[in-house]
């Protein structure tokens, strides 16, 4: 019918096109978010980002 709860699901980025986006390497992406220097999700073994956090992330930083 339609009804029902209805949400927005945000893309994931993977340490790849965080790497692309930031050219960096993508272990330098996994170090930093290893050390909580980006903002990420691991899920089991594999890291990844939502681009509106890293863009929240690099406002603050900027401000900062």
């Amino acid at each position: 019918s339609g009804e029902g709860i209805s949400f927005v699901v945000d893309p994931l980025w993977t340490v790849e096109d965080v790497a692309r986006y930031l050219k960096l390497e993508p272990g330098t992406i996994r170090v930093m978010a290893r050390k909580g220097l980006l903002p990420g999700i691991k899920i089991g073994r594999i890291w990844r980002f939502k681009p509106v956090e890293l863009d929240k992330f690099f406002q603050h930083s900027q401000n900062d």
